[in-house]
């Protein structure tokens, strides 16, 4: 067996299969993972509340696992059912304003993951900020110049021109910002703040437990993915992944919706 001593998986695209649901055959295989002691970590853009239902399923609960959410911005780690932060990176409240006032300008709207997980700054409300807001269980608040906050993520929405202009704006500010489209037609992104992404959270967590990245495997499909599938040894991309994440991993596993982590971990590592 190869030496594998942790499994990181993204939920959406990647964990959950048919249905968005994990298999039997993937919870079977994690099962035969944690018995030879390879500890399991999921790595997701959602926030925490948005993956408990599915780290019960999985058995993070109870085993103690770790947990990275928004896009790398939050690190937890369970401990007797109960998730205890290891590690978060929030905008700056200078940071926020300056992301709404610029959206603003050219008519992007903006729906924001607070840390007081109640509410949610908006440029405007919409069909956009209500989905988003019955999603998140969060109350969309109409953002103003004198709004003082502190935001995990923001999520823009808007025309593709309106995208595209954002993207230029705040790329030039080392702001991270992951599509959620490969179209040049886009409508949405994912800011996150600089220096955050899914490998800065693993790095924290491989140092706490002693793990090198050769150690370390690597389930995604998404934008969001690439740094970590390229960072660590074993990066696995989905078979349903876009052209442009595949460049990024080592590996190739099938999709999704067919068991593709079961069949990587069971055929190519013999776990």
């Amino acid at each position: 067996m190869h030496n594998v001593k942790l499994i990181v998986m993204d939920i959406d695209g990647t964990l959950l299969g048919k249905g968005h649901k994990v298999s039997k055959k993937t919870l079977d295989i994690l099962k035969m993972a944690r018995a030879k002691n390879i500890k399991i970590c999921l790595a997701t853009g959602r926030h925490f509340y948005r993956t408990e239902e599915i780290s019960r399923i999985i058995e993070s609960d109870v085993n103690n696992d770790y947990l990275v959410c928004l896009n790398g911005g939050a690190l937890y780690k369970y401990e007797n059912k109960n998730l205890n932060v290891i590690y978060e990176k929030t905008f700056s409240e200078e940071e926020f304003n300056y992301i709404y006032d610029e959206s603003k300008k050219i008519k992007l709207n903006c729906f924001s993951y607070d840390k007081n997980n109640e509410t949610a700054y908006v440029v405007k409300k919409s069909l956009f900020t209500f989905i988003l807001g019955k999603v998140s269980k969060r109350k969309p608040v109409v953002y103003d110049n004198e709004t003082k906050n502190i935001s995990y993520k923001i999520i823009g929405n808007g025309k593709p021109a309106a995208i595209k202009k954002i993207k230029q704006i705040l790329q030039k500010k080392s702001f991270r910002i992951y599509d959620w489209s490969y179209s040049n037609k886009s409508k949405r992104i994912e800011i996150s703040p600089k220096d955050v992404n899914k490998v800065c959270a693993i790095k924290k967590l491989a140092e706490l437990e002693k793990i090198n990245k050769e150690e370390i495997v690597f389930f995604g499909d998404g934008d969001n993915d690439k740094e970590l599938l390229s960072w660590v040894k074993y990066g696995v991309a989905m078979g349903n992944a876009h052209k442009e994440v595949l460049r990024h991993a080592s590996y190739k596993t099938k999709k999704n919706t067919k068991d593709g982590i079961e069949y990587f971990l069971k055929s190519i590592l013999n776990i």
